[in-house]
């Protein structure tokens, strides 16, 4: 068999090292997942000029791990967010990795940070109270469902929702249960707390409501 060449060129030849380099691309693509925060750099409205069409971004960051998939929040001068690698994250301003907390879920409950401390969900049905500056565990809470909910704080307690159909009030600082109160499966909303009640908007389109002290529906 002969090849066909043009210009003196062995198509074949070339084919073969494209396809060469293409597999070792895609092999270390796999072995090095990436994901990148974004930040965008917000300027007070003009009369003068028409509105961009794009917003002006702002640096990223790019770390190693899988897509960030919590809405962030900025505290004591680092970012935090949950991944679908099952951690939290805990970024710095400049875009340095703080510290990485692994779970044995998905992470889709948005952090709430207070104190020295911030408190998330998983979808391995915990709740988790970190150490904001170290990443460090303090505690963790077991439900019967996953915890996409983001933990609501009042009067010492801790609010979440889980998918086994319970609102959850669990002590601030031993993470032991006070009450839990039946809510339809699946909730993933976050309880909102005042006037020493706590509400929230459940599965089956009920808003309810409950008392923070004993978790008695009212």
């Amino acid at each position: 068999m002969t090849h066909d060449t043009t210009a003196g060129v062995d198509l074949f030849a070339i084919l073969s090292v494209a396809r060469q380099k293409a597999a070792g691309s895609a092999e270390r693509f796999k072995s090095q997942p990436r994901a990148s925060l974004r930040s965008a750099l917000v300027a007070p409205p003009s009369t003068n000029k028409p509105a961009p069409r794009w917003p002006d971004w702002g640096p990223s960051w790019s770390f190693g791990t899988i897509s960030p998939i919590t809405t962030p929040a900025w505290y004591a001068g680092r970012l935090l967010v949950g991944t679908a690698d099952d951690r939290m994250q805990a970024v710095a301003e400049n875009g340095t990795k703080l510290w990485s907390f692994q779970t044995e879920g998905r992470v889709y409950s948005a952090p709430t940070p207070n104190g020295d401390d911030v408190f998330f969900g998983s979808d391995d049905g915990k709740l988790y109270r970190v150490d904001v500056d170290s990443g460090i565990l303090l505690w963790e809470f077991k439900t019967g469902g996953k915890i996409r909910s983001s933990p609501a704080l009042a009067d010492g307690k801790r609010f979440a929702a889980s998918w086994d159909g319970s609102l959850y009030a669990v002590t601030a600082e031993g993470g032991k249960q006070v009450w839990k109160a039946p809510i339809a499966p699946y909730t993933r909303t976050a309880p909102a707390v005042s006037g020493g009640r706590v509400f929230i908007g459940d599965e089956s389109g009920h808003m309810r409501s409950f008392q923070t002290a004993d978790g008695q529906a009212g």
